[in-house]
């Protein structure tokens, strides 16, 4: 018997911040993505966040220097 059917595979790569309360990769609302995706009836099952850091050859410092980042409209 199976145990666990996947219904949402999502990969998605670029600047993880929040905004506005949503969590945001890249340009993307991950639970709007989410939501269109699953359709959002409700089931017993297990949600798994992974976030990964990627090395690029280019790095970032925030200017305040405390290592977080957010854009200029943002607090």
């Amino acid at each position: 018997m199976e145990l666990t059917r996947p219904i949402v595979s999502m990969e998605l790569i670029g600047e993880v911040h929040i905004e506005n309360g949503r969590l945001i990769v890249g340009d993307t609302d991950v639970v709007k993505k989410f939501r269109a995706h699953y359709g959002g009836h409700r089931q017993l099952g297990r949600l798994q966040v992974i976030l990964e850091l990627l090395v690029t050859p280019t790095s970032e410092v925030s200017q305040s220097g405390d290592g977080l980042f957010c854009e200029a409209s943002e607090p």
